[in-house]
């Protein structure tokens, strides 16, 4: 018996295979195009790039595991990501990208300004950016009208594939709640603010909780995949949630740091709870609630940095001196997102001189991820009860001198988990079908769990130069409003 997890990611799908003890069996990756159709717009063709790449993972995994005796399944995606599609599940449109794709700005501020910052955070958990899903559907409506009429269901990521694996429709409350589209008290859609801005409720699947069977998989979907027919696939979740669910940190006061293609950030509590700059949600768990974010910097930000600058060489690297730069670079190559969403900012750099190297500028765009956290941190203060230490996953979380270096900065300790990601975590939910999930909990992977611990004496130095990093900030934000033509 085995059980699938699948994580469709910003940049790959990956499909990892648990036996019934929790060990991997197999893992598995597909890359993902984004398309970027023009400026602020960025893409995903659901079939070539969803469909098709989970069809192909499946592939490379039936070599290693007899995809009939997989139990069941669970997907997730980043939050916020979503398409619209016929009765079939068929795109009627490239799927729209989460906070990094800007074409909703505009209506982003409309939309702010007509319903209010206090009423929009107290229905929605925050006020809506650009990456809530209303607005970009708002879009869709008022620049591709055609698209909007043929369309049956507006479903994210995971639910592209679910809904092709099972032909039933639905969006997972976490997901949901983290991008701005249900009401946090009554945890059904906000109809009123749907109704009022014209869009139709009928385009909006059933909610449900991701740990509940959303169906089976068909025999339509069983030939084109492999799969057995009758297969059962749960609802899934975001990927943020899967990672949370990898390492175990989702009881209240767990603070998880995904150091992903962006990076994100979860806290684990016990009452709805709203901070300006946050999304407040909902847990896997029933009962439980979320403060959330995500920035735009993290690993498409450090590689596109790694692009303009040239890379110290290995030996220097080796012996590499992790004092502070006292270079500031605020990484906003696309735009500010939590805790400042403003997509307007753009990637500065503060403090170089004449006698900086390019050791320098290697640690200080890494510093500046952690400048970013740091203040994440100090505006969650009130939030975070004592709690010492963060939970880190992500595919940078193999970046020695970055975790180092947040570390330093937030002078926090780093639980991190290199070796694990969402797609463990994924396949850890699919293990509910058959075993309890604190049963689930209690499994263990054999990977290697890295404590980082902070250097004081560097801490201490860092203080004022977080202060800088949010003054070079403010000091910015009116500039930032200037047009390249004006």
């Amino acid at each position: 018996m085995f059980f699938l997890g699948v994580d469709v990611g910003t940049s790959t799908i990956k499909a990892t295979v648990l036996n019934e003890l929790g060990n991997i069996v197999t893992s598995h990756k597909n890359k993902i195009k984004i398309l970027n159709p023009q400026p602020g717009f960025y893409e995903v063709n659901p079939v070539a790039s969803w469909w098709k790449g989970f069809v192909d993972v499946l592939r490379k995994i039936s070599k290693d595991v007899d995809l009939s005796e997989i139990n069941s399944i669970c997907l997730s995606s980043v939050c916020g990501s979503f398409v619209p599609v016929n009765s079939n599940f068929d795109p009627l449109y490239n799927a729209i990208l989460y906070g990094i794709d800007k074409r909703s700005a505009s209506l982003v501020s409309k939309l702010n300004d007509r319903f209010g910052e206090d009423y929009l955070t107290n229905q929605l958990g925050s006020s809506f950016t650009t990456h809530s899903v209303l607005p970009k559907i708002l879009w869709l409506k008022e620049n591709v009208t055609d698209v909007y009429k043929k369309t049956v269901f507006f479903v994210e990521s995971v639910n592209f594939i679910t809904g092709k694996l099972t032909g039933q429709a639905a969006w997972d409350l976490p997901t949901a709640a983290g991008c701005q589209l249900i009401n946090l008290h009554k945890l059904n859609y906000p109809i009123e603010i749907l109704e009022s801005v014209g869009l139709e409720i009928n385009k909006f699947p059933e909610l449900t909780w991701p740990l509940q069977s959303l169906g089976t998989v068909t025999e339509k979907a069983a030939k084109e995949t492999g799969l057995k027919k009758g297969t059962m696939v749960l609802t899934g979740a975001c990927d943020i949630n899967a990672e949370a669910i990898s390492c175990g940190a989702i009881n209240p006061g767990d603070l998880l740091v995904v150091l992903g293609s962006t990076v994100s950030i979860l806290l684990t509590l016990d009452a709805l709870n709203f901070e300006k700059g946050f999304v407040s949600g909902v847990s896997v768990i029933p009962g439980q609630y979320r403060l959330g974010g995500a920035t735009s910097s993290g690993g498409r930000f450090v590689n596109h940095a790694g692009q303009l600058f040239t890379r110290p060489s290995k030996s220097l690297l080796q012996k590499i001196d992790l004092s502070p730069t006292g270079i500031i670079v605020l990484p906003y190559f696309d735009g500010a997102r939590c805790p400042f969403h403003n997509p307007d900012a753009t990637g500065v750099i503060y403090g170089i001189s004449s006698n900086s190297s390019s050791k320098d500028l290697y640690i200080a765009v890494r510093e500046s991820i952690g400048f970013e956290l740091a203040v994440i941190l100090k505006k969650l203060e009130k939030h975070l009860k004592q709690s010492e230490k963060i939970y880190v996953t992500g595919g940078l979380s193999k970046d020695d001198v970055l975790l180092q270096v947040i570390s330093n900065i937030t002078g926090m300790a780093l639980r991190v988990y290199p070796d694990i990601d969402a797609s463990f975590g994924d396949a850890l939910m699919a293990m509910s079908t058959h075993f309890s999930l604190d049963e689930v909990l209690k499994i263990h992977s054999s990977t290697q769990i890295k404590i980082i611990l902070p250097d004081q004496n560097i801490h201490n130095v860092y203080t004022h130069l977080v202060e800088k990093f949010e003054m070079l900030y403010d000091a910015l934000t009116k500039l930032f409003e200037f047009k390249t033509n004006e």
